[in-house]
């Protein structure tokens, strides 16, 4: 059975996206799925990185699997953005509201591609969301 991360013991070392942005510790190999700790990351931060990837088995082949899934569907509705020049169907507007709802999975790898493709104002809406419901959720408990 899969340990949630809250039921860890790990003495506070693992990163927790609803607590901290992960995007200045992580980095997502396109290739492989595989989060990576990115170069600018400090050692401290490394070794929380790789913690965290051990502890909650972050690197196992159906977690990268769904990543790069995640990674395809975000791409391809960037592409079809462009191609429209910006211009939104309320088909490309549903999958808007899905790829930006706070609960949607791995919101790193999305925010990943908003970011490596140049769209910092997509990528910074969509961590807005996320920590808001983060902190209400903080907020409820």
């Amino acid at each position: 059975m899969q340990q949630r991360k809250s039921d860890i013991d790990h003495g506070g070392i693992l990163i927790k996206p609803d607590v901290e942005d992960p995007e200045r510790l992580l980095w997502l190999n396109p290739d492989t799925g595989k989060l990576e700790v990115s170069a600018a990351a400090s050692d401290a931060d490394r070794i929380r990185a790789e913690r965290t990837f051990e502890l909650c088995a972050l690197q196992r082949g159906t977690l990268c699997a769904e990543r790069i899934g995640t990674m395809e569907a975000a791409i391809h509705w960037l592409e079809r953005v462009v191609e429209r020049q910006g211009s939104l169907d309320a088909r490309l507007q549903n999958e808007w509201v899905r790829l930006t709802a706070p609960l949607t999975p791995y919101k790193f790898v999305i925010r990943h591609v908003f970011r490596t493709r140049g769209k910092t104002r997509l990528a910074a809406y969509d961590r807005r969301l996320y920590t808001q419901l983060a902190a209400s959720d903080r907020v409820a408990r």
